[in-house]
């Protein structure tokens, strides 16, 4: 997946600006991200630490805004704001594993009000309760 990374942050105002100078292509992989321009792998990841954050309080165009860090630092000077819309963020999140989806309670609950639901039309079927 390649994304822009955004610019700089307007002072005192909360919103970022788009900056093409400073603007990079990332590719975003499975635990990690390539700056298209300098073939640089930076971590998203590791064992105990995670490299990215969302920022909820920056807005840019109805899109979700995360921060990543470069090399695998906690050093929030340095790193890429990213901005995704909505399916670029499911696909974000997908990658990472971190999506809703792929946990196993949710999947365990999908499940759940499927056969709820099944049971409900049996059960209606079978008193002689006509569905339209």
């Amino acid at each position: 997946m390649e994304i822009k990374t955004l610019g700089v942050i307007e002072p005192n105002s909360g919103l970022l600006i788009f900056d093409s100078k400073r603007s990079n292509t990332l590719i975003i992989k499975r635990g990690r991200y390539i700056e298209k321009n300098t073939n640089l792998s930076h971590p998203l990841f590791d064992e105990q630490n995670k490299y990215y954050k969302r920022i909820y309080a920056l807005e840019y165009k109805d899109k979700k805004i995360y921060y990543f860090n470069i090399f695998g630092t906690n050093n929030d000077n340095q790193g890429f704001h990213v901005g995704f819309n909505f399916v670029q963020h499911q696909k974000f999140l997908w990658l990472q594993g971190k999506h809703w989806l792929q946990k196993e309670e949710n999947i365990r609950y999908i499940v759940n009000i499927i056969f709820l639901i099944l049971g409900l039309i049996l059960g209606l079927m079978k008193s002689g309760v006509t569905i339209k």
